[in-house]
């Protein structure tokens, strides 16, 4: 193995990958079934893995970045078992192709730590060829995304949240065998609209860690809505230091001013402002445009509410009712219920993804993803 975790050396030809295993076995040829397109051998492109419960190989999914003055396609997501196939929906399509080249051979190229042990066992057993696809579990996929778009580094970390809340958890974060992250609404047919964290997270590596252990460590819908809950708290913590400092300048100039009506109502606003309920209306004051996220999430609330018999309230305020159910009396949630926490679970994934990418707070350090490059032409973008 050299010294950067490359095992094997890759080559193409005659439509076939193969793997320089450098044995008396010979190479390992992996074999794809596509018409594969090397249209986009010159551009760059990167290639994560990803793990999703309910993987088949139509499951292929054209990916967009929402945001801007409109969506812009960036990439795909592929289940390591579409790109063995002729037989499912995009294997004529000529974009899909392209991608399809470029995914292959990023995978074996840089991510051979998840097949080289297999490649290695077959090895020993005689085997000369294998289907891509035979490389992975079916948990896996992969998202594609043209660096063209991106010009000044990757976006993948920060688009993390998003791939959560539609159903794709990080690999290494959890085993395949063992994903306790089940997606809610189906994996075919439908594009993915990924967002961006924004720009008004001094720490969006807190919020990145807290959505990724609630995707990956249980399969309890408890256990995932605390985690969830914890990005809340992160942020409205952002909000009340935010709250607090304002507040606090007031009060000074109250007292400079001997102006002691308006200090006894700033010491109101502090006191208010030390509520969670005040701090929750606050937050979302911070993330104009998520609106869509929240009537989604209040509407699965209200449904879980219903079924352990509180009466839901109106926004931002039925989570709120969610997490106090769920802090004192989950003992006494009826087995029904459960499954519609796990409804609520993923409507409050996705709509965290909405929250981080729109959060606008005058916070220092604040750090931003890449930007995103809109007006290609046909020649110079590689993904059209």
């Amino acid at each position: 193995m050299s010294g950067d975790g490359t095992e094997f050396e890759v080559r193409f030809e005659a439509n076939a990958f193969y793997l320089v295993t450098n044995s008396d076995m010979g190479d390992l040829r992996v074999t794809t079934g596509l018409h594969l397109d090397v249209g986009s051998e010159a551009h760059k492109f990167e290639v994560v893995p990803l793990l999703r419960t309910d993987l088949h190989e139509n499951a292929v999914r054209e990916v967009f970045l929402a945001g801007g003055t409109e969506d812009v396609r960036i990439g795909w997501i592929i289940p390591a078992n579409a790109l063995s196939s002729d037989a499912h929906d995009r294997a004529t399509d000529s974009h899909f192709l392209k991608y399809a080249y470029v995914t292959i051979r990023e995978v074996l190229r840089d991510h051979q730590r998840l097949f080289a042990a297999k490649v290695r066992q077959g090895q020993a057993q005689g085997v000369l060829e294998s289907s891509f696809a035979d490389l992975f579990h079916d948990n896996v996929c992969f998202l594609a995304v043209s660096m063209k778009r991106f010009p000044d580094g990757s976006p993948l970390e920060w688009l993390k949240p998003s791939l959560i809340g539609e159903g794709y958890v990080p690999f290494g974060a959890s085993d395949p065998d063992s994903l306790r992250w089940i997606p809610h609404g189906e994996s075919v047919g439908k594009k993915v609209k990924l967002k961006l964290i924004g720009p008004g997270i001094a720490q969006p590596e807190v919020a990145i860690k807290m959505m990724t252990i609630a995707a990956a460590t249980s399969s309890s819908p408890v256990t995932q809505f605390f985690y969830l809950y914890q990005v809340v708290e992160f942020l409205m913590e952002v909000v009340l230091r935010t709250s607090i400092a304002t507040i606090g300048s007031e009060i000074g100039r109250s007292i400079e001013a001997g102006r002691f009506q308006a200090l006894r109502d700033h010491l109101e606003d502090f006191q208010a402002a030390m509520s969670e309920k005040h701090r929750l209306k606050l937050l979302m004051e911070c993330c104009v445009g998520s609106g869509k996220a929240v009537g989604e999430l209040e509407q699965a609330a209200a449904d879980f509410l219903c079924t352990v018999e509180v009466k839901a309230k109106t926004g931002i305020s039925s989570l709120y009712q969610v997490r106090n159910f769920v802090v004192h009396q989950v003992r006494s949630m009826p087995d029904e219920a459960e499954e519609q926490l796990l409804v609520v679970v993923h409507e409050f994934a996705r709509f965290l993804s909405a929250i981080l990418a729109t959060f606008e707070a005058d916070q220092p350090d604040q750090v931003s993803a890449p930007a995103v490059v809109e007006d290609l032409t046909l020649e110079e973008d590689a993904i059209r």
